[in-house]
């Protein structure tokens, strides 16, 4: 609008002078204002009629032009002085919250066999997870995907896989695992750990897995005892059915496994236990997750700056966040806790407004972290296909999605 505004005003001062040169040539040849000696008013008053009814007007709509330029150019002023400031605003807000998440890794405490803090806390658990993934994987080998979730998700969860490509019994495995490391395994924890996981999946199966990762202990003496019972490999079946026995009877059946692993399962199930190695996480990742999620979401979600700058910002923020950590993140958001991320936002046909909640893909969140995770066959591209991890090739679907962010 500004832009064809001052075309009309060249274009009438073009013409204006045209006129009036034009005019003044027309005087010159055709009219003779001073006839005798004396000037001829009536001639004159004709010149002046025309030139101020014909210039005058274009003159005049030039200068309401001008005017209106003007009015808008300080209102423009104004507008980018108000955004300045509101982006100056944003970007102070932004690094305090930078600040407080370097703060809160900072002072995050752990008390096992060992007192750590800070980054420490984040290997560990990581550390856990990952030990806690192979170790329940006896459970997972011959299961049907179609009975390992309930049936009121399983069909949200199979367009999410399809259109992802995911392994739906990994994805599974990844939750679980990632939920026993976050909740923990005391008495207090199984509760909420029982229900929300009984909310998704096969109950049999989560009672299986419950009762069995419990006995693992942080004290050497019964984690020695938890290292005999790892090496026999069982199945799922022949765990369910020692544990099914023991709860009849207190007792393990003496006569299907040697002396040592009958000692090692029987001493950890009659031991009551305070001391377990997943004592759990909850309230020191609780607030490391939700602070984390709403400072990228604040950046997200401000509609004065463009994606370039967003995306910017947020790598500012990624540049404090480990390696490890990228790992821990990447985890809590294929749990059913970390969604939000981006997986409950998938479905087969998302409008813009959902692949911009696709944040991990988005600001390429986790781009650090090279394909070398611990679990065997979890794949990173699998989950966030179209993320440009720095170890791998841009995707190339990727530059048409770019152009859709905001």
């Amino acid at each position: 609008m500004v832009k064809l505004l001052r075309y009309i005003v060249f274009i009438l001062g073009i013409v204006t002078v045209l006129i009036t040169v034009i005019f003044i040539i027309s005087i010159w040849k055709n009219f003779d204002l001073v006839g005798t000696g004396k000037i001829s008013w009536e001639n004159t008053s004709q010149i002046s009629d025309f030139f101020g009814g014909v210039v005058g007007t274009l003159l005049s709509a030039m200068g309401f032009i001008l005017i209106y330029l003007s009015f808008n150019s300080q209102t423009e002023s104004q507008i980018d002085q108000k955004n300045q400031f509101l982006e100056s605003q944003i970007e102070n807000r932004f690094i305090e919250l930078i600040k407080i998440h370097k703060e809160t890794v900072k002072d995050l405490e752990y008390e096992g066999l060992e007192k750590m803090n800070g980054q420490k806390v984040i290997d560990f658990i990581v550390n856990q997870f990952e030990a806690c993934f192979n170790e329940i994987e006896p459970f997972f080998k011959e299961i049907d995907p179609n009975n390992l979730y309930k049936t009121e998700i399983l069909s949200g969860i199979k367009e999410m896989a399809i259109l992802r490509s995911l392994n739906l019994i990994q994805l599974a495995k990844i939750d679980i695992a990632y939920s026993i490391v976050f909740f923990g395994t005391s008495k207090d924890d199984l509760k909420s750990l029982n229900r929300l996981l009984k909310q998704q999946y096969n109950e049999t199966l989560i009672d299986n897995v419950l009762s069995f990762i419990k006995l693992k202990s942080s004290k050497t003496e019964n984690l020695e005892k938890w290292e005999i019972i790892k090496k026999k490999e069982l199945s799922s079946q022949q765990i369910s059915t020692i544990l099914n026995k023991y709860k009849q009877d207190r007792t393990v059946n003496k006569t299907q496994f040697d002396s040592d692993y009958q000692d090692a399962f029987e001493f950890l199930l009659n031991k009551s236990q305070t001391d377990k190695y997943y004592g759990g996480h909850q309230y020191k990742l609780g607030h490391y997750f939700r602070h984390l999620f709403l400072t990228v979401k604040y950046i997200n979600d401000q509609k004065i700056i463009d994606y370039k700058k967003k995306y910017n910002y947020v790598k500012m923020l990624r540049a404090q966040i480990s390696t490890i950590e990228q790992y821990l993140i990447f985890y809590n958001s294929l749990s059913f806790m970390g969604r939000a991320w981006e997986l409950e936002h998938i479905n087969s046909t998302p409008s813009n407004d959902q692949k911009n909640s696709w944040l991990f893909t988005k600001y390429n969140f986790v781009k650090n972290i090279p394909d070398l995770t611990q679990p065997p066959g979890l794949v990173l591209n699998d989950y966030y296909p179209e993320l440009h991890f720095e170890f791998e090739t841009k995707p190339t679907t990727r530059k048409t999605l770019e152009k859709i962010f905001f």
